[in-house]
């Protein structure tokens, strides 16, 4: 990334050191991109050089212009990709770094598109995935948590059924603009709003050890907010 010009060598050592949500999500988007195109290309060379050319016909591109033909185009191109994968080196280290960054990348796309989209069953799919990454990267507390977290979840329906039905429609994130595809996780809205006038002008600089000023700012924060 950095050769190519995307980023800095310091912006990368804040991206690695999770110090830029932002820029974090457009590092693995362009390596997602960059490593599928590279993945894309190497099972059509292999077909061609294993005398399989007849599978690349089946890849009908021409009526891409519709959400089905692009649907069955997309369907016959995966079937060949997992053909390739499955009869390719399995100690290739290579292929298995490309599979687990397109995996990690997936993930965390589909993350955020159950995040925006309001999708609750989404949003508790993608976080299974998640697992493996965090025991691999000794990720403590996500991997200690999350498993219970995921437990709940999925037993919600059962549980607390009025709360089950309100995230499905899609009350687990907030949409603050009212634009499509706009919404965040609410500890990141806390972040955006709370959090962020407690730390500026006006906020709790100073009087953060004095109970009663503390207790004075947060309940008129509401009519701060008219006021502004």
């Amino acid at each position: 990334m950095s050769e190519s010009g995307a980023f800095s060598n310091t912006t990368i050592k804040h991206i690695l050191a999770a110090g830029n949500y932002k820029r974090g999500v457009r590092f693995h988007k362009l390596l997602y991109e960059a490593l599928l195109w590279k993945k894309l290309e190497a099972p059509k060379q292999w077909m061609m050089a294993t005398d399989r050319e007849d599978l690349l016909k089946n890849l009908d591109l021409s009526d891409r212009h519709s959400n089905e033909g692009l649907t069955q185009a997309a369907e016959v191109l995966v079937a060949q990709m997992q053909l390739f994968d499955s009869v390719s080196p399995k100690d290739s280290q290579v292929l298995n770094f490309w599979n687990v960054s397109l995996r990690t990348a997936q993930t965390l796309l589909s993350l955020i598109r159950a995040e925006r989209s309001r999708t609750w069953s989404l949003n508790v799919e993608s976080l299974t995935p998640m697992l493996p990454m965090f025991y691999a990267y000794n990720i403590v507390n996500y991997s200690q948590w999350l498993p219970i977290y995921i437990c709940d979840m999925v037993d919600l329906e059962e549980n607390a059924p009025e709360v089950h039905k309100e995230f499905l429609l899609g009350k687990f994130s907030i949409n603050r603009t009212g634009n499509p595809y706009a919404a965040v996780l609410t500890d990141m809205v806390l972040e955006q709003t709370l959090n962020k006038d407690s730390k500026g002008a006006g906020g709790l600089k100073g009087i953060s050890n004095d109970e009663q000023a503390r207790t004075k700012w947060f309940l008129s924060s509401h009519i701060r907010a008219h006021l502004y």
